[in-house]
């Protein structure tokens, strides 16, 4: 069945020149219609006014087939004019648009000799005729009344098949990144927009580049399947519209507080490991903020701001507090001239976070704990331009993300530029503590740019049929500099937590540097063809990524003795762990082509019964991960007998008696003449792909209710491979370096476990040619937009 689908996606493929679909994360949204006589007809030349608060007024006139459209519209309520002379006047109220939907409207119009005027009250249909992606819009009606945590990740995970990795309960992970997937994705392919500009990070893929408030925006559009053209990955599509400011001035304000003492008391079924365990949750969480906006010129300019606050203290299991602010704020002007629109956006975000583990409060002394802070700068703009059919759009978006995690228990020394303090102490991990002393001191700013261009051109009555061409181009960059400082270049391993005559080892580690560069280039061409109750996408993208190492200098490791004077700076095994220079590299560039297709049929003419098919292929998202095999980390593990003490010296080195090592493989498999890792590719290797069916059926049972039944199939394949290189030649490893070490019980039951002979000294990299995986669903959905005062979504 997959080999067919592969062969059915490639013939449409070659079948088609155009491509189509429209934008997965689309911060707004479009009304299609068309003006008929009582019989059907067409009726050209109508002129057609749109009015709304959050813009100024827009004109067109019906074509000659009777047809008209308003696009890139934002969520909100809009009101429709027709005129034309000789037939009634026409006023459609009530309309509501939500990010990433379409409204698709027939108005009749009647003759008259007089002049009169017909007002007509309703709601556009819940079904969308023309698109065929799965997914939901969580409105600002649901951020606001709904009684759930107010997290990003909470709030997506309302969308149907979204799953988190981390459960926030009353809002216990508020200020905590998790890995939102849907059926068949991985979390590396979720995309972060902003307006439809791309957020996510590039230097760690699959992650938001900010902790937005989702109390400051007007809409959230998540996408988990049939995700068209524009979009690069099958993943999770996640999309914050923003609000803006109208004709009249108008804000909010919100509080939520959450406090300790209004918890259920509920006692643990087992006893606490340790007697003064307590159940974890939150001490007290306080949300609030404010906005406003207005007009500067009305129906030309407007001006809008929010600004909000989170104030976070949770509790650890072992009564730790972590404490977390988030601060968030943006501003915004729109201005409109004619057919010339245009956009700036100004967004900040902070997050302080004291106490932040490395595993988890419970595990860790407080010594240990590290404070994050760091302040995250987004900007982008837009201009709009309609030239009679053709509208052009151009975005560009720029991220500063910046911030240093902090150890407590350390410093960076001004003139050396080591950090230095107390120790880096970790246990074996049969303690229920694991970590003690001080931790790495962990710096990192990435800068990225999103640029896109794009049209579309309306052509009606060619081939039968009126046509939606698209196309566009986009380029996505990013450079980030990274350090890693581990105090006193070292970490002590023991065996049990407070006994340091149970001293195994010390991992020597000189201070690192990364410096990277990540480029994506993408375009696509595309046709939305629509013949009657037919609505066909045909669709073609390719994508570009291609990463550069920066030429990096390393410092070279030295001996820190806080009481040996005498021993203080020596230099262990230069050759290995001497100054290091990372040589400029590009990486192998990835390119794919990734068809799609989707069709949809409205049975009955009226948007109330609509059938729907997607088929697709995706990329995968690789952003700076394609580098990071390449680069080195250096370490190398010594025998350490201690005095019971925890401190360090020369002399209780192993080294006092013949310096043996006891683990060098971090460091065996670097080329020291390029500085990077012995990494190699296969010369076909190309990005993971996942190939996605969905066919669908959605009714509306009244103007504001629907009900569906989607069915998916995914399957992931050209899954990634890594296979050791034995030597210089670059020999890849067998399973004849492999051998049965021995059995461990797991559960009651025994398992094997395997060592290797020979450790690898680099890595080789290609894709796997039958491994895959496969996921199948069948989910049914109800949608009850907002009105009389409810709305529902379940499935």
């Amino acid at each position: 069945m997959e080999e067919g689908m592969k062969k059915w996606i490639f013939l449409l493929c070659a079948l088609f020149f155009l491509v189509g679909g429209l934008s997965a994360q689309q911060a707004t949204g479009d009304i299609y219609g068309s003006v008929v006589l009582p019989d059907g007809s067409a009726i050209p030349g109508v002129a057609v006014t749109l009015t709304a608060d959050v813009l100024g007024t827009q004109t067109t006139v019906t074509s000659g087939e009777g047809n008209f459209r308003f696009l890139r519209l934002l969520p909100g309520n809009y009101e429709l004019k027709f005129e034309l002379e000789g037939f009634k006047t026409v006023i459609r109220k009530g309309i509501r648009l939500y990010a990433g939907k379409n409204a698709t409207l027939t108005i009749p119009m009647e003759t008259t000799t007089i002049k009169e005027e017909i007002v007509v009250t309703g709601k556009a249909n819940v079904v969308d005729t023309r698109r065929t992606s799965v997914g939901m819009n969580v409105t600002k009606e649901a951020l606001q009344s709904l009684p759930s945590a107010r997290n990003p990740w909470t709030v997506i995970s309302m969308a149907p098949g979204v799953m988190n990795d981390a459960a926030d309960v009353g809002g216990s992970e508020s200020g905590q990144q998790s890995h939102p997937t849907a059926g068949g994705s991985s979390y590396g392919d979720t995309e972060w927009s902003v307006d439809g500009i791309d957020t996510s990070s590039l230097a760690t893929v699959g992650t938001a580049t900010s902790y937005l408030d989702v109390n400051n925006f007007e809409e959230l559009q998540v996408t988990t399947g049939a995700t068209d053209i524009t979009a690069q990955t099958g993943g999770v599509q996640i999309n914050f519209v923003s609000k803006r400011g109208g004709n009249r001035i108008g804000g909010d304000f919100h509080l939520y507080v959450e406090d300790g003492a209004w918890e259920m008391k509920q006692d643990a079924p087992d006893p606490a490991p340790i007697s003064n365990y307590v159940t974890p949750g939150i001490n007290r969480l306080y949300q609030y903020g404010a906005s406003l906006g207005g007009p500067i010129k009305k129906d030309k300019l407007w001006w809008f701001g929010a600004y909000s606050i989170q104030d976070i203290h949770a509790r650890s299991m072992n009564s730790e507090e972590a404490a977390i602010l988030l601060n968030h704020g943006y501003t915004k002007l729109n201005a409109q001239f004619g057919n010339t629109s245009a956009e700036f956006h100004l967004s900040f975000d902070n997050k302080l976070y004291s106490g932040r583990p490395r595993y988890t409060q419970a595990e860790q002394t407080s010594e240990s704990l590290r404070d994050q802070s760091g302040p995250n700068y987004y900007w982008f703009g837009s201009l709009q331009q309609i030239l009679g059919n053709l509208m052009l759009n151009a975005k560009i978006g720029f991220v500063n993300n910046a911030y240093i995690l902090d150890p407590r228990g350390s410093d960076r020394d001004p003139i050396s530029g080591h950090e230095v303090g107390n120790e880096r102490v970790r246990y074996s991990s049969r303690n229920l503590i694991r970590a003690s002393g001080s931790d790495t001191n962990w710096m990192t700013d990435t800068t990225q740019m999103d640029a896109q261009l794009e049209g579309n051109l309306f052509v009606e009555n060619l081939l039968g049929g009126d046509h939606e061409l698209r196309f566009g181009v986009e380029y996505n960059n990013a450079n980030n500099v990274s350090e890693t400082l581990i105090p006193n270049q070292r970490t002590l391993y023991i065996k049990w937590y407070g006994d340091f005559s149970s001293s195994y080892g010390l991992w020597l580690t000189p201070d690192n540097k990364i410096d990277l560069f990540f480029k994506r280039i993408s375009g696509y061409i595309s046709d939305t063809a629509t013949f009657k109750r037919l609505t066909l996408n045909l669709g073609l993208r390719y994508d570009l990524q291609a990463a550069r190492i920066n030429k990096t200098e390393l410092p070279g490791y030295t001996w820190v003795d806080k009481i040996d004077p005498a021993s203080n700076g020596l230099q262990f095994f230069p050759e290995w762990l001497g100054p290091l220079t990372i040589q400029e590299y590009n990486v192998p560039s990835l390119k794919t082509f990734s068809p799609r297709f989707s069709m949809s049929y409205d049975f009955t003419g009226d948007g109330k019964n609509v059938l729907k098919f997607s088929a697709a292929r995706y990329g995968s998202r690789v952003g700076m991960d394609i580098a990071y095999p390449h680069m080195p980390y250096r370490e190398i593990d010594v025998y350490w007998y201690d005095d019971g003490d925890g401190i360090p010296t020369y002399k209780e080195l192993d080294s006092y008696y013949g310096f043996n090592y006891a683990y060098a493989n971090y460091c065996t498999n670097i080329d020291y003449s390029t500085g990077r890792i012995n990494a190699r590719y296969d010369d076909n290797y190309s990005s993971p792909l996942l190939d996605e069916l969905t066919l669908s059926f959605e009714k509306e049972l009244a103007e504001d209710l629907a009900v569906s039944i989607t069915g998916f199939l995914k399957k992931q394949h050209n899954l990634r491979r890594e296979i050791g290189i034995m030597d210089a030649a670059g020999t890849p490893e067998t399973k004849a370096n492999w051998y049965k070490a021995g059995t461990e019980t797991v559960n009651g039951k025994s398992i094997e476990y395997w060592n290797r002979y020979q450790v690898p000294v680099g890595a080789y990299f290609t894709n796997y040619k039958k491994n895959y995986n496969r996921y199948m669903a069948l989910q049914f959905g109800l949608t009850k937009k907002f009105s009389d005062k409810w709305m529902a979504d379940a499935s």
